[in-house]
Order: C-alpha cells, then sequence, then structure tokens
C-alpha cells in the first residue's frame, strides 16, 4: 500500500477531454491501481486509454518495489592494493637483472628513464620496455594490456591533432581509466 505516485501531464491532458463520468471511472482506476495495486475492469474509451496509460504506471509500480527492498552493501570501486602481489611483481621485474638483493629496493623505487614516444608512420609505440610493461601489469591486474595498447594507437591515429607531449603519462592514465572500468580483481 502506498501513500503517493507520480501522475503525469500527459495523463491529464488525455483524461480532461472524456466526458465527466468516464473521467471519473479513469481516475478511480489509476488511484486504486497506484495506491492499492487493484486492477479495474474498463471497458469503452476508458480502457483504450488505460492500456496507453498502464505500462508507466506499472513501471512506477516496479521502482517503487524496487525502492522499499533492503539495499546491499556496495564493493568499493577502488581496487585494493595486495602489497603481497606488488612484491612479488618487482621481484619478477628486476629478477632477469639480478637485482634481487639489498639494493633491489633501492632501484624499484627509481624512475624508468626511457622516453616512450608514439610512430605516426608505424602506428605504434616506440621505447615501451619490459619494465614498463612489468611495472603496468602488477598496477592495473584487471586490464587487458595487449588490447589497451592498440586501442592507445587506434586512438593516437585517429586524433592526430591531439599530440601527446608526455606518452608515458598518456599511457598510465588511460591505464587507470581501464582498470577502474573493469572493477575489482580477486
Amino acid at each position: 500500500m502506498r501513500d503517493s505516485f507520480i501522475f503525469y501531464r500527459s495523463f491529464y491532458e488525455a483524461i480532461k477531454e472524456l466526458p465527466e463520468t468516464n473521467q471519473t471511472k479513469l481516475y478511480n482506476a489509476i488511484f486504486g491501481f497506484c495506491l492499492n495495486h487493484e486492477v479495474i475492469e474498463l471497458s469503452g474509451i476508458e480502457k483504450t486509454v488505460w492500456t496507453l496509460i498502464f505500462p508507466l504506471l506499472e513501471a512506477n509500480y516496479k521502482r517503487y518495489i524496487n525502492g522499499t527492498k533492503a539495499k546491499r552493501k556496495q564493493e568499493p570501486s577502488e581496487p585494493e592494493a595486495d602489497p603481497k602481489r606488488i612484491s612479488i611483481c618487482i621481484k619478477n621485474l628486476y629478477k632477469d637483472k639480478d637485482l634481487i638483493s639489498a639494493q633491489s629496493k633501492q632501484v624499484a623505487r627509481e624512475p624508468i628513464k626511457e622516453k616512450i614516444s608514439f610512430s605516426k608512420s608505424e602506428i605504434e609505440f616506440q621505447g615501451i620496455t619490459e619494465k614498463h610493461i612489468g611495472l603496468w601489469g602488477c598496477a592495473y591486474p584487471a586490464v587487458n594490456l595487449d588490447a589497451e595498447l592498440n586501442a592507445m594507437c587506434a586512438w593516437l591515429d585517429a586524433n592526430p591533432k591531439n599530440k601527446k607531449s608526455d606518452y608515458l603519462r598518456f599511457i598510465t592514465n588511460w591505464l587507470k581509466r581501464a582498470q577502474d572500468k573493469a572493477g575489482r580483481v580477486r
């Protein structure tokens, strides 16, 4: 049982042209359905107008019912960083260079110095290293790096006026948005 409902101007405009007896029947049918969820049988012109109005009334009733249900607790949209995974990723990133030692933490904090550029003629990035791929794979686990890098190349090719001055920042921001859209990875 409801205390209120939505009555659209279009309902009023359609009903006001009917004779008063037909208006009364339609208003009673609308109020009965919306407030008590009772369906009243109509005939003639009232049934015609009711057939047009009913889908909106039913949709609003369903929204009302869904709004009265208990809300589920939503999971946070930001993925939580797993320290073990990051540690493993950094170790794997530097494993080939035999830097896993007391110095590895120092090296892991150093920025990657290779400059990334975009070749318009070859439609590909240049200067992306294994360090970049490893770091991005750890930082954005829900992202398919190959697919996203291809999408970036396609976007840069289609938008030549949007030349970037810092491709590393461009790629990082793109991957961050892709990670946010992908949701939480477990």
